[in-house]
Order: structure tokens, then sequence, then C-alpha cells
């Protein structure tokens, strides 16, 4: 029996373990620069974003965090580091390419600007919210009552807008902030068009009746003696009970 053939077998097997070997490493460097690449994009389209969003949001009165003019060290460094390694990758081989981008500055000026991003994204949602608060309505903080004779949708439909407009502006993406305050701008105009709806209710009452019931709405309720013989008598009608319970407390 002949080793030949034995010993050729054995070669293209070793030729092809190290064909094995190095495709594996051309995948694991090819994976390095991948990861490299989507952190710098990560950050690349947030700030997109916010360029795009920017004039939007200043013209629904927002005003906008204020960028440092010059830019700190920290992010000029950071500027410097990825557009000189950017320039010394270009004709490189695969490996090379991943020696220089995996230096320690490279790392820390990708770094730097995922802080960034995210500040910008903090500083921009808290800006948003400011300019909530600042549309808030008056009485967006009273309490939304069911007076007799009103429409339930009409209630429903303003104790869904207040929720709305109570509602923190955080941890929203920056392509959200603007269909977001949109939305606010649309609550705002929705509760001032329908809150005096709502108001108009009490209008036809007498004046101790809308005391009584403005005052049974709050969290304290109406003390006894706003029950007036006035009251006494609108209570004895059982279409304005039936909205009403009494309450007992300590």
């Amino acid at each position: 029996m002949t080793t030949k053939p034995l010993l050729t077998r054995a070669e293209a097997l070793l030729n092809r373990l190290v064909q094995v070997r190095e495709q594996e490493q051309d995948i694991e460097l090819r994976a390095t620069v991948e990861r490299v690449q989507s952190r710098a994009r990560k950050a690349w389209d947030v700030l997109a974003e916010v360029a795009q969003a920017a004039p939007a949001l200043k013209e629904r009165g927002v005003r906008l965090p204020v960028v440092p003019n010059p830019p700190s060290i920290e992010v000029a460094k950071a500027k410097s580091t990825l557009r000189k390694t950017a320039e010394s990758i270009v004709g490189t081989d695969l490996s090379t390419t991943v020696e220089r981008i995996k230096v320690q500055s490279v790392n820390q000026a990708l770094e730097a600007g995922e802080k960034i991003a995210r500040t910008v994204v903090i500083d921009l949602n808290g800006a948003v919210d400011a300019r909530r608060v600042e549309l808030l309505p008056r009485g967006i903080d009273r309490p939304v009552v069911s007076y007799p004779g009103v429409e339930d949708s009409l209630v429903v439909g303003l104790r869904n807008v207040q929720r709305s407009l109570r509602f923190k502006v955080e941890s929203l993406r920056v392509r959200d902030l603007v269909p977001h305050l949109d939305g606010v701008l649309r609550d705002v105009e929705r509760w001032e068009r329908e809150r005096p709806r709502l108001d108009a209710a009490l209008a036809d009452h007498h004046p101790e009746v809308k005391e009584f019931l403005r005052r049974a709405a709050t969290d304290e309720g109406a003390p006894w003696h706003l029950i007036t013989p006035q009251v006494q008598q609108w209570l004895a009608d059982s279409a304005h009970t039936a909205l009403l319970k009494v309450v007992l407390r300590a």
C-alpha cells in the first residue's frame, strides 16, 4: 500500500484547514470593522436627525439647547482623531485597517461622539418638555367632572386630553419629538375649545348650586354648609343626583 495518496489527502486537508482559518480571521476582522462602523453610524444618525428636526422644533417655539462655539477640547480632539483615522485607512488592506481603528484614541473618539449624541437627545427632550409646560392651558389641573346634562363623550375626551398634556417628555427619539409636540398643540387647541362647554353646563344653575357642584368635584368634596335650601331643592330632582354620591370621611 503506497502512502502517496494518504500524504496527498493529508496535505489537501491541511491546506483546507489553513484556508478555513484565514477565512475565520477575515470574518473576525470584518466584524471588527462593522462594529466600529455601526458605532459611528448610530451617533451620526442621531446628530443628522437633530439637524433635521431643529428647524421644525424652533418654528414651534422650542428653545433649542445652546451648542458651545468653539466646541469643547474633547469634541475637537474626537473630530481630529476620526478624520485622521479615516484618511489613514484609505486604500489599505483589511488587516491594516483593523489595526488602525482598534487603537485606544479611536475608541475614545467614538465614545465622545456617543456621549454627545446622548446628551443632545436628553437636552432636546428637556427643551420640548419645557415648551409643553409653557403651552399648558389654564385650568388643566382642575378635575374634569361629569356634571348633570353633560355628554359622557365630552368628559372622556377632556380627561384623555388632560392625561396626555400631563405626560412629561423624556426618552423620546429625536424623530418623534416634532410629531409629539404637534400632538401637544392639538390637545391644547381641543382643551381650549371643549373645556368651556363643560363649564357652560353650570351656567344656567343658581350660584349656590354652582358652588356646591364645583366643590363636590374636588378631592375634599363639598362641606355640609353648602347644602343650602336652594341646593336641597336642586337635589330633590332625581335627574340631578344620578351622578352624585355621599362619602363620609373622618
